[in-house]
């Protein structure tokens, strides 16, 4: 049996200030990011990290908090950027080399994302085939149904139009799984994500859909604040197919008043988006900013995708 490949990566870097001496000794919170291009390009990952430093020296391990999903390390190229906390991300980034990349070998372990029991010996279907052909009755022990096809071997364009009807199937043959393979993501992440001023990724889900159709986005959790009187906080959650904008249609929204009472404060919120998507990979974020002088934190954030095929019927542009 394959053993699962660890969804962490060890990373070793040095913190210095603007005139190059290293940082002072301790705690310091740290950005990092994957893109595929040593500058713009797509963001692949990032997570938000405490490192401890001596001499400005830390190691840590990258997916401790995010989980570090294999399409990071299957993209042609990958770049990791540093953004400590009060500061512009670091240049420039640092081109990974080979062992992460062992991530992307996890598909060694499978055939086209099948394990090699998946697949039929020839001889066990030349003898199905050929005791089908001499039996006279349709339904008889050696029929080859829906458990003996592996998915995706029958390309329905290449049927004609109604060549398969009820009649051609045997009886509990066809299982409701068999019949759509939808993918659906849900992540669950317990961590406290603190909100600044510049917009910030919480959560991203990557997927991709086999065909035209709608993707239901449902985002949920709890703010949270400790307040102190005087201050004020004003704290924007989206869902958006961009990673550095709101949309204003689709927001969370969570408010402090200079006045309220000090202490804790905390809200929960549920977000809900429908998109129209084509066949090919897709990519939507939570994003979370505030305005004010109180920096408000969000946790136990849910973020769950479903697609749904346009077969299904289509979509009334008001539900979007």
């Amino acid at each position: 049996m394959a053993a699962a490949v660890p969804r962490l990566m060890n990373f070793q870097g040095r913190l210095t200030d603007t005139v190059g001496s290293p940082v002072a000794d301790g705690a310091h919170v740290v950005i990092f990011r994957f893109f595929t291009a040593s500058s713009g390009g797509t963001l692949l990952w990032e997570e938000t990290q405490n490192v401890t430093t001596s001499k400005g020296i830390f190691s840590v391990l990258l997916g401790g908090v995010d989980s570090l999903p294999p399409y990071v390390f299957a993209a042609d190229s990958c770049f990791l950027e540093l953004e400590p906390q009060g500061s512009s991300p670091l240049t420039p980034r640092s081109k990974i080399a080979t062992v992460p990349y062992a991530f992307h070998a996890q598909s060694a372990d499978l055939l086209s994302g099948m394990a090699a029991s998946d697949f039929a010996s020839t001889g066990y279907v030349d003898n199905a085939m050929a005791e089908h052909l001499a039996a006279s009755d349709p339904h008889h022990s050696k029929t080859i149904n829906a458990a003996d096809l592996i998915i995706g071997t029958l390309d329905k364009a290449r049927l004609p139009k109604h060549a398969i009807d009820s009649s051609n199937i045997v009886d509990a043959s066809l299982t409701s799984q068999q019949i759509l393979d939808a993918p659906g993501i849900s992540h669950t992440s317990d961590a406290l994500v603190s909100l600044p001023s510049a917009m910030r990724i919480i959560d991203s889900a990557y997927m991709i859909v086999p065909a035209w159709g709608y993707v239901l986005v449902i985002a949920s959790g709890w703010f949270y604040d400790y307040h102190t009187s005087g201050l004020e906080t004003h704290a924007t959650l989206s869902i958006s197919a961009s990673r550095s904008m709101h949309d204003n249609s689709y927001t969370a929204k969570f408010d402090v008043a200079t006045n309220a009472p000090a202490g804790h404060t905390s809200q929960d919120f549920a977000i809900q988006r429908v998109l129209t998507v084509g066949p090919g990979p897709v990519k939507f974020f939570l994003l979370g900013n505030m305005v004010g002088t109180e920096l408000p934190n969000v946790q136990s954030v849910h973020l769950n995708t479903l697609f749904f095929p346009k077969s299904y019927g289509e979509i009334d542009a008001v539900l979007k």
